[in-house]
């Protein structure tokens, strides 16, 4: 009974956890959480939470997955598939320079900065293993897309 109070408070529309299009945003509009969070935005942990609280809904409700049948679509509008990657289009992961160094600014006027590849970063410990448990993302790397602008 507890849960689907809070479900039920969660889906309100004058709560404001969600956009007009069923986005999830990362917190309501008038409320800064753990990262700049200036309203209209979205983390892709949100949209895990979102999955997550529907399969519950699903559960609880004794097989009411509607909930479920609309996140997931919603999902797929804003974290990109493996063929969406951008290892995809601008060329193969390198698992041996798996990144650059891109140092620290005191403010936000200095940013972007430049990389400095001078540094070494070392390898991807973990490619050669991903690469052959999941051999159908021939050697696609996800990349988290942390914030994601909704609206």
């Amino acid at each position: 009974k507890r849960f689907m109070e809070q479900y039920d408070k969660i889906h309100d529309p004058m709560n404001g956890y969600f956009g007009t299009g069923g986005t999830p945003y990362h917190s309501k509009e008038t409320v800064i959480i753990e990262a700049p969070d200036y309203g209209h935005e979205s983390v892709s942990e949100t949209y895990s939470y979102y999955v997550a609280l529907e399969v519950a809904h699903g559960f609880a409700s004794g097989g009411n997955w509607s909930g479920l049948q609309t996140a997931w679509p919603v999902r797929k509008n804003y974290i990109p598939e493996s063929l969406d990657e951008p290892n995809r289009a601008w060329g193969a992961y390198n698992a041996m320079k798996p990144a650059e160094y891109e140092p620290e600014e005191d403010t936000p006027n200095k940013y972007p900065v430049k990389a400095d590849t001078s540094f070494t970063v070392g390898q991807d410990p973990l490619f050669d293993e991903l690469n052959s448990t999941y051999p159908e993302q021939s050697g696609a790397v996800y990349g988290m897309h942390w914030i994601i602008d909704v609206e």
